[in-house]
């Protein structure tokens, strides 16, 4: 089995709550070029996905004491979700930041990583999520800002033809 470096082929894509896929499990090629959709991975050399960082989901741990011994189980309790968090460069055109404007707090609907693109029969999860934080940071060197999200449960899939 090779390794893969999605690099240059990984894609994001934002579908506002209007436009949420019928079936999250099989996206169709159709909704994915709606127009309707926000391209999260940018522009390159301009607003440009730096990183995408906790868009997954992790187990949490119970401690299972017993009065027998000292040494303490536990079991695997529910798997949750973090806050999640998308930087990008900003531009210094400021008409150029369009997913800047288009994510203040509160904006709704359904992120999609697709890591081998978009092509149909490869594979996508979709998490419902909330743009919680709009920020800028503040870094010397180029400036960027980071999108902080809201994570609903995710649903894997494949894309449909």
């Amino acid at each position: 089995m090779a390794r893969y470096n999605p690099k240059g082929t990984e894609k994001w894509l934002f579908f506002p709550t209007a436009s949420t896929p019928a079936d999250l499990a099989a996206i169709t090629q159709a909704e994915i070029v709606a127009g309707t959709t926000v391209d999260m991975t940018g522009v390159a050399n301009s607003e440009a996905l730096v990183e995408a960082g906790n868009w997954v989901s992790s187990p949490s741990v119970i401690n299972t004491p017993d009065i027998l011994s000292t040494d303490t189980g536990n079991v695997e309790g529910d798997s949750t979700r973090g806050i999640a968090t998308m930087q990008f460069y900003l531009d210094s055109v400021p008409a150029s930041n369009v997913i800047k404007a288009a994510f203040p707090s509160g904006t709704v609907g359904t992120m999609v990583k697709f890591p081998q693109g978009t092509a149909a029969a490869t594979v996508s999860e979709a998490i419902p999520c909330t743009c919680v934080l709009n920020q800028l940071d503040d870094v010397a060197g180029p400036k960027m800002y980071t999108l902080h999200w809201s994570q609903g449960s995710a649903s894997t899939g494949i894309v449909a033809a």
